[in-house]
């Protein structure tokens, strides 16, 4: 067989596209790894550092976030029990929510897009204040760098189902 014929072999070239697919699955894993930390870091509207791009929204109330927030959060004339379990009926109003996390004062939420799956992040801080209760709420898309006011919107849809008397 000449170098020619072995080179165009097709087993050869599966065998070739393999291994780059191989390496290359690889380095995005590896890339993709992240302590459970590092994550909770990553989704605690109070610390996250937010994207360069216009793929995320933020509220929070004033001066208790480390990013700068898009609006400010309502102090509610509430308890913080009261307003969690409001945030957690709002988040299960959402078509194709998960909630991912619930703990005391802290919600996280996963959410896909209708058409194409896409999974966008959510989370929410509920904290006590002097007059009630108030919240950080961030959201962001897991990939892109643009998502068309989506997060805003859900942000503000979620907020304004968790906020309304009922």
């Amino acid at each position: 067989m000449t170098k020619l014929a072995a080179a165009q072999h097709p087993l050869r070239k599966r065998a070739a596209r393999f291994g780059m697919f191989a390496t290359l699955a690889g380095l995005v894993l590896a890339g993709c790894a992240a302590s459970e930390d590092e994550q909770e870091l990553a989704l605690d509207p109070f610390t996250v550092t937010r994207s360069e791009t216009s793929n995320d929204y933020l509220v929070c109330p004033p001066e208790r976030c480390a990013g700068l927030a898009d609006r400010h959060a309502p102090v509610i004339a509430t308890d913080v029990n009261l307003l969690k379990n409001a945030f957690v009926r709002a988040l299960g109003q959402e078509p194709r929510m998960t909630i991912t996390r619930d703990s005391d004062d802290w919600l996280e939420a996963e959410q896909s897009s209708a058409f194409f799956g896409f999974v966008d992040d959510i989370a929410v801080r509920i904290v006590a204040d002097q007059a009630g209760a108030t919240f950080a709420i961030y959201s962001r898309s897991r990939v892109g760098r643009y998502d068309f006011g989506v997060n805003k919107e859900r942000v503000e849809r979620i907020i304004e189902n968790a906020t309304k008397p009922e």
